[in-house]
């Protein structure tokens, strides 16, 4: 019987090492006091080697959208076409591709932000390069589907993180106005 992990070999091992290795750089990190500052930023890296990890997959996983690759440059040609799988048939394995187009770059929007909270929205611009390459590699270098709903779903994902994170930023900021019965302090 063929598996994945028969199948996968050497891109699966690869992206599991850069997984581990980023937790523990960023365990090295967060408990240095001299170095914390630098924790946002090892966890942007660390959620853009996931993504760039989760890409790299074997060209035929999954099984099913195995192709000799394609270029969708039609909003709601690729992925978003299969939106409806979400209420339909939501263990299938189209649902799963939209969810994790979306779940994969919601860290890679929040460490954007808390890494770069000078740069505002611009922040975002880190994502959106991340996924029109990861579609150009796909459909280039891999010989898969590239296509701009998932540039869409993804840049979706990545706006979702960047606003936990600025709602997180901005309540910790404000925290410091207010005492511990709730009222402001003068």
């Amino acid at each position: 019987m063929d598996t994945l992990a028969q199948r996968s070999g050497l891109p699966v091992v690869v992206a599991v090492l850069v997984v581990a290795a980023t937790a523990v750089v960023a365990v090295r990190v967060a408990r240095d006091p001299r170095h914390r500052e630098r924790l946002p930023m090892v966890l942007l890296l660390g959620s853009v080697a996931v993504v760039l990890a989760a890409t790299a997959l074997p060209h035929g996983w999954p099984p099913a959208l195995a192709s000799d690759g394609d270029l969708v440059l039609r909003p709601g040609g690729g992925g978003l076409q299969d939106l409806p799988v979400l209420w339909d048939d939501p263990r299938s394995l189209a649902a799963l591709l939209l969810v994790l187009n979306v779940v994969l770059y919601v860290p890679v929007g929040a460490f954007a932000r808390l890494a770069l909270p000078d740069h505002g929205a611009r922040a975002l611009l880190i994502p959106l390069v991340l996924s029109v390459a990861v579609e150009a590699w796909q459909f280039v270098g891999l010989g898969r589907v590239g296509s701009l709903d998932d540039v869409l779903l993804n840049l979706a994902g990545a706006t979702v993180g960047w606003f936990a994170a600025r709602l997180v930023t901005d309540a910790r900021g404000r925290s410091h106005l207010v005492g511990q019965d709730g009222r402001p302090t003068t």
